[in-house]
């Protein structure tokens, strides 16, 4: 017997073990694996830690959330290509093994994560689970894309095209969006959802992208999606969109987390038009305030990262000048006044005159050669990127006398120059231990490249040279091993008290962005909840009626299909509201008028609009608390538990003189606010 007992005991422990650590709040840890982009041991994968909760998902996606946006970044991470999968068809097994931990089901990806990647394709990986916040029940879908080892898709990132969006980036989207419609047929998903959307790098710019498309209304079939419950998250973004309304306040559910030291967050080139949708959130960076005390902590965090490639450089980064001395040669010196942002508006201005001179001539003359070149490098499993360039950069800058000196701008092609940083470029290909390709194609997409590169050398020497000099800065303000050690330490208020508040002014004519119910105005309106009246009016002061708030927590649920009848002979069954009222009357929430009538058009009390909301809400119990308002004579019996509720969760408050007037008709903005506070509660 004891025997027995004993084994039982290890069998338990044993299988604690293998489940991530719950705490009190529903909030669990657990680890990812994730493929490192760099180093000279690349050949497996390597892990961090994470946290996870649904309880993540119980307010807006126009929130910024630290503990899920350091969630989101293990789903970015989750999403790469793994390194130690034995076939393509296993390398979307670290998303597997985190959706696992967090408890998703139906996890699966799509047809680029078994087969070879192509130049235009994208690696797609989702899960579902069922979640339950503040007041409704929802399906969670998370939506990992490949921003890593993804190989010949690397190519795509060049596709810029010759006009609107970032071509490669826009069929990838397209690509994600309609991966998303196909999981949720294929697993039957309907009604309220909410998608969590993270992406790194390229697939960052992806998912950026196609949140935005989300935002705009793209159809989900049998799913609901409100723009509240969008919770999206790009780390490292490059810029895919041309949108002159990129900035709207639609898309603050997009969250960019961004490094100005990292060069891929400037391109593709603002000079041509390009931004990103939504709100960039950016990293402390040198000169910023407390900037050595949140350093201090983040590199106790990166040096315990394996593979973060080496000490932290990116502070080290300093610009380099060239100057010509009176015996003809060459003196360099170096400064360290310019930060990195400073330097990369010189390197893209000098980039579109002297590599390109517009976008259509980059489309015309550059792109299909450079994406040929991107996809013939990266298509490979083991290869540290850095190793080539700084190769190649130091065999630039040792032999920049004769690349100047050989310079022909009549005949740059066939020029002594050019020659020169072609035969550089072989070489250090074959040094970086790059051998398998066709030479003879390559050399010809590269015959395009390098004669403008070589252009581009001699004309802007210092921004050569300081490019060459600092590669390694550069290069390492991508890595995932620098994001994650700074996600991991920034306190939990820093990103959001970086955000200035978002100015509501001209969202409605009749609103003035300083007004006490703005926000809520703006909260409900971009989430689909309570929109304005028409032609940018919301109509703040008008009454609810009876009809228009059944019709708001119709929305607010999802506005699944109805299939009772309306009860009320007063509502048909082609009214406007008809469908909210039959739903509203069956699960509840409302009970009609002593005289069986609904009376649609009458206005909705104060304390009526509360006993809705709290039938709504699952009748939550209050805690006997009493109701504190100097009026609480007045409040009707059945709506004193309500009451209860909405003051202490602080849904509701009363007016200057202390007096909640529960029968009073609430306004439109009195009633924008109350589901507001209900949602964030």
């Amino acid at each position: 017997m004891l025997r027995r007992m004993l084994c039982t005991l290890l069998a338990l422990i044993m299988l604690m073990s293998s489940v991530p650590a719950a705490f009190a709040d529903g909030e669990l840890s657990g680890t990812v694996r994730y493929c490192s982009g760099h180093g000279s041991d690349n050949t497996h994968d390597y892990e961090t830690y994470f946290s996870y909760s649904d309880n993540y998902f119980g307010r807006s996606g126009y929130i910024y959330r630290q503990d899920l946006a350091e969630a989101s970044l293990a789903l970015a991470l989750a999403s790469f290509s793994s390194k130690d999968a034995q076939t393509l068809s296993d390398e979307d097994r670290n998303f597997v093994s985190m959706m696992q931990q967090c408890g998703f089901e139906n996890i699966s990806s799509n047809e680029w994560f078994g087969k070879k990647p192509e130049m235009s394709s994208i690696g797609v990986c989702a899960a579902s689970k069922s979640v339950k916040d503040n007041y409704n029940d929802y399906t969670l879908i998370a939506v990992g894309i490949r921003g890593n080892f993804y190989r010949r898709e690397w190519g795509g990132n060049a596709v810029v095209g010759s006009s609107g969006d970032h071509e490669g980036f826009s069929l990838a989207s397209a690509q994600v969006l309609s991966y998303l419609k196909q999981f949720i047929s294929e697993n039957s998903i309907s009604g309220p959802v909410k998608v969590w959307m993270a992406g790194y790098s390229r697939s960052a710019a992806v998912a950026n992208m196609a949140a935005a498309q989300l935002d705009r209304g793209y159809d989900l079939g049998s799913a609901k999606l409100m723009r509240n419950d969008l919770y999206c998250y790009c780390f490292e973004p490059p810029m895919g969109t041309t949108s002159n309304d990129s900035d709207n306040l639609i898309y603050g559910n997009i969250h960019n987390i961004v490094n100005e030291n990292d060069l891929v967050t400037y391109v593709v080139f603002d000079q041509w038009g390009f931004s990103r949708y939504g709100v960039d959130h950016t990293y402390p960076t040198k000169g910023d305030a407390d900037y050595d005390e949140l350093k201090a902590a983040m590199i106790d965090e990166f040096d315990g990262i394996p593979n973060n490639g080496g000490s932290y450089s990116i502070d080290d980064f300093k610009y380099i000048g060239l100057r010509t001395a009176k015996d003809g040669s060459f003196k360099t010196f170096s400064g360290s006044k310019m930060t990195q942002k400073q330097y990369y508006k010189l390197l893209s201005d000098a980039m579109v005159t002297d590599f390109v001179s517009s976008r259509e001539d980059y489309s015309d003359n550059v792109q299909d050669s450079l994406a040929e070149v991107l996809a013939v490098i990266f298509d490979r499993k083991q290869f540290d990127y850095e190793l080539l360039f700084r190769i190649f950069g130091q065999k630039l800058k040792d032999n920049l006398f004769d690349i100047i000196s050989g310079y022909d701008a009549s005949d740059v092609g066939s020029s002594k120059a050019c020659k020169t940083v072609e035969q550089l470029f072989f070489e250090s290909l074959n040094e970086a231990g790059i051998t398998e390709f066709d030479a003879q194609g390559l050399r010809t997409a590269l015959s395009v490249l390098l004669t403008r590169l070589t252009k581009l050398m001699v004309n802007n020497p210092d921004i050569a040279l300081t490019l060459i000099a600092n590669i390694s800065p550069i290069i390492s303000a991508h890595y995932a091993e620098t994001c994650i050690a700074w996600m991991h330490t920034l306190p939990d208020d820093y990103m959001s008290s970086k955000i200035e508040k978002p100015d509501f002014n001209g969202l409605f004519t009749d609103i003035n962005g300083d007004e006490w119910y703005a926000e809520a105005a703006a909260y409900n309106d971009l989430g689909g909840i309570m929109c304005g009246i028409g032609n940018s009016v919301f109509a703040p002061n008008l009454n609810m009626s009876r009809a228009m708030f059944a019709c708001v927590l119709y929305r607010l649920s999802g506005s699944s299909s109805v299939a009772e009848t309306v009860p009320f002979t007063d509502v048909s069954s082609s009214a406007w509201y008809s469908n909210a009222v039959a739903w509203a009357y069956s699960r509840g929430i409302i009970t009609g008028c002593p005289d069986g009538s609904f009376c649609p058009d009458a206005n909705v009390s104060r304390q009526e609009a509360a006993t809705m909301l709290y039938r709504f809400a699952g009748s939550p119990d209050c805690g006997g608390k009493d109701i504190s308002f100097a009026d609480t004579d007045s409040v009707s019996n059945y709506a004193c538990s309500a009451i209860s509720w909405a003051e202490s969760s602080g849904i509701i408050y009363g007016y200057s003189d202390g007096c909640f007037k529960p029968n009073d008709a609430i306004t439109r903005a009195e009633a924008a606010a109350m589901i507001m506070r209900c949602c964030e509660a």
